[in-house]
């Protein structure tokens, strides 16, 4: 496999982008066509759900979600301590929305199970309420350059997650920043 360096670069390119853009273009005449056609008619609300969560320690401290955890239902995400589950969609009705609560219970017992073997535990919390060692900037600061490419040390390790994080710091001048109250 190619080098993750040489990967987001590559992405990053103009002739990357110009496949990219035809391929979006390609793909939305097929989503109009299905449209007009009716192909994607429903006759009533649908009804699927993400959820993100994270993983901590046995102190409540941030840390990676044990690769147990990701050989079920639970999926990477773009931290290497975060996890997500996603259901099937169902009608949005009554029965739907318990069908919902039972498949996000079923994935959350099984990722909480595999985090418990590797003594860790899911947290729900969508964003982490206590801090990382060496706090939250320290947290998501902590990036090398490598060959011209910003790679984020706590970021899953994903051409795909460090070309996006490439190509925001490219339009941001090479900053993000968040004030969150």
């Amino acid at each position: 496999m190619a080098d993750r360096s040489d990967l987001v670069r590559r992405s990053l390119q103009d002739a990357t982008q110009s496949e990219f853009d035809r391929r979006v273009d390609e793909q939305a005449a097929t989503l109009i066509d299905a449209l007009r056609a009716g192909r994607l008619d429903n006759p009533s609300f649908g009804l699927g759900i993400e959820l993100e969560a994270y993983a901590v320690d046995d102190d409540w401290q941030l840390t990676r979600v044990p690769d147990p955890v990701l050989e079920g239902p639970g999926e990477k995400e773009l931290g290497v301590h975060n996890v997500e589950l996603n259901t099937s969609p169902t009608r949005f009705d009554g029965r739907g929305a318990l069908a919902q609560a039972a498949q996000l219970q079923r994935q959350y017992r099984h990722v909480q199970q595999a985090a418990e073997r590797a003594n860790a535990e899911i947290v729900l919390d969508a964003m982490w309420t206590i801090p990382p060692k060496g706090g939250t900037q320290a947290y998501l600061g902590d990036v090398r350059e490598r060959e011209g490419v910003t790679i984020a040390e706590n970021m899953t390790p994903s051409p795909r997650y460090y070309a996006i994080d490439n190509d925001v710091l490219k339009r941001t001048e090479g900053a993000v920043s968040l004030t969150v109250p």
